[in-house]
């Protein structure tokens, strides 16, 4: 006994809020994604919420006033908010109630009434559950159980998972032992027991999104309880979750194993039967979901994205909170009607502007090819078989390989074709220069060019020319022959 009085001073009328939900965050914090729905965020950008808001104290009522946000990464997104209370969100809610027929809870207060069952502690657990049953909603869903040293029956005392407003709690204590019995002796087996007595209430109501448990014990096993026991009664659900709260009695119980049941959730416990009552009576606001609100954004930016983490916030006062960054999923805005004749437009005003180019590219290559041949028809008529007064041999430019043959008394030398020698350089002037022809002497005469008149590297307005010259013309240059 000195051992459970140690716990009992540390533990007495206390909340051990060690974690808010099986597996998530641990009391310190105070808002809690409970679920995520974004089917409308294709089609309006929008978002949807369940958020637990709580600390060690209780729910955080009145916070449908704060501000809330969200953040995506560091960015804080913009968003229009809109905020209403769980009950207002029509989440289907079921809950248990799990009474002890165990012999510390069935037996009398004092050994000489034992006939008594009237001052059992089990008298105060149907007081404190039928004052606790005022904080379910009747729309809600509701099973009350029990369980012995040998059997766990989630659904005993209301014969079924039924409508909260449907279910009585019972009041009489030898009617509750006499059912819940088994028969059995001595100590349960207390965490196979509970855990299959919650995996089968869950079963018989799969299609609610919370689930709440009021577990009644006092902690005596004959195996010991894993601070994870929890874990895996939901199984893989997403949108679904567990809260689970727990009220042990420490007279004559093993604290050890209460601490470790309430790992999953809230756990309190009393030190004298009396107590039992009150204190089933403070998880009203617990069980009625009064911290648990539904929060809706819409947002004016968009984001697109493959796997998005987003973090809710809110904001009260002086005092601000954040959850843990949450899954979403894939992010896809959906394109509206006017984004769509937009997109369809660019993309056909790209084909046109893409049509046109590919059509002046095919139009400037015929045109150059056109030239070509012209170019090539021309200087083919210009080739001269006959007797030749001088040559000009293009030794680089455009032209070069070409020879010129001098047959008139004058040539002029130019870009233009209508000259006698036609150069097809930009740096040559349209008619750049001549060559007179008089008593065999060969005199060039620069015709006022823009890039001028090289003879053998010099620059000359008149000079006359001997076999072997070179003459520059702009970017062309050409050696005089005999």
């Amino acid at each position: 006994m000195n051992r459970i009085s140690l716990h009992s001073r540390r533990l007495a009328g206390g909340i051990l809020a060690i974690a808010i939900l099986a597996g998530t965050q641990p009391a310190s914090a105070r808002l809690t994604v409970r679920s995520v729905d974004a089917s409308a965020y294709p089609e309006k950008s929008a978002l949807s919420f369940l958020v637990d808001a709580r600390d060690e104290s209780g729910p955080l009522e009145g916070w449908n006033k704060a501000d809330w946000g969200l953040q995506y990464g560091d960015k804080v997104l913009k968003v229009a908010t809109t905020i209403e209370g769980y009950r207002a969100k029509d989440v289907v809610t079921s809950i248990l109630f799990l009474v002890p027929a165990t012999p510390i809870f069935t037996g009398s207060d004092e050994p000489d009434v034992a006939k008594d069952r009237a001052s059992t502690p089990l008298r105060y657990v149907l007081e404190g559950l039928q004052s606790l049953k005022t904080s379910v909603d009747d729309k809600d869903y509701l099973a009350i159980g029990c369980y012995d040293g040998g059997k766990a029956d989630p659904v005993r005392l209301s014969d079924g998972v039924k409508k909260a407003a449907s279910v009585t709690v019972p009041t009489d204590v030898a009617a509750v032992v006499g059912r819940c019995t088994s028969g059995a002796t001595g100590t349960p087996r207390l965490q196979t027991l509970l855990a299959g007595a919650v995996k089968q209430w869950i079963a018989k109501k799969a299609e609610a999104q919370r689930y709440v448990v009021v577990l009644i014990g006092d902690g005596n096993s004959t195996e010991p309880v894993s601070p994870t026991w929890f874990k895996g009664l939901m199984g893989d659900s997403e949108n679904r979750w567990l809260e689970l709260y727990v009220v042990g009695l420490e007279d004559g119980g093993d604290l050890n194993n209460l601490v470790a049941l309430g790992q999953g959730g809230i756990a309190t416990t009393v030190p004298v039967r009396q107590n039992l009552p009150s204190e089933l009576a403070k998880l009203g606001p617990w069980v009625a979901g009064s911290g648990v609100y539904g929060v809706s954004y819409v947002l004016d930016d968009p984001i697109r994205s493959k796997g998005a983490e987003l973090v809710v916030t809110a904001a009260m006062g002086k005092t601000a909170d954040r959850s843990d960054a949450v899954s979403v999923g894939r992010l896809e805005p959906k394109r509206s009607w006017v984004g769509a004749v937009i997109l369809v437009a660019v993309i056909l005003i790209s084909l046109v502007f893409l049509v046109l180019l590919v059509r002046l590219i095919l139009q400037a290559l015929a045109a150059r090819r056109h030239r070509r041949e012209e170019e090539e028809s021309r200087r083919a008529s210009q080739s001269y078989s006959g007797p030749s007064r001088g040559r000009l041999i293009v030794r680089e430019g455009p032209a070069a390989n070409l020879t010129f043959h001098l047959v008139e008394d004058v040539t002029y030398i130019g870009r233009s074709p209508d000259n006698h020698v036609s150069l097809s350089d930009s740096s040559v002037g349209k008619r750049h220069c001549s060559i007179s022809i008089k008593d065999r002497s060969f005199q060039v005469e620069d015709l006022q060019s823009v890039n001028g008149v090289f003879v053998n590297g010099q620059k000359v307005l008149k000079a006359f020319l001997k076999d072997g010259d070179s003459i520059r013309l702009g970017s062309s240059e050409m050696q005089f022959r005999l």
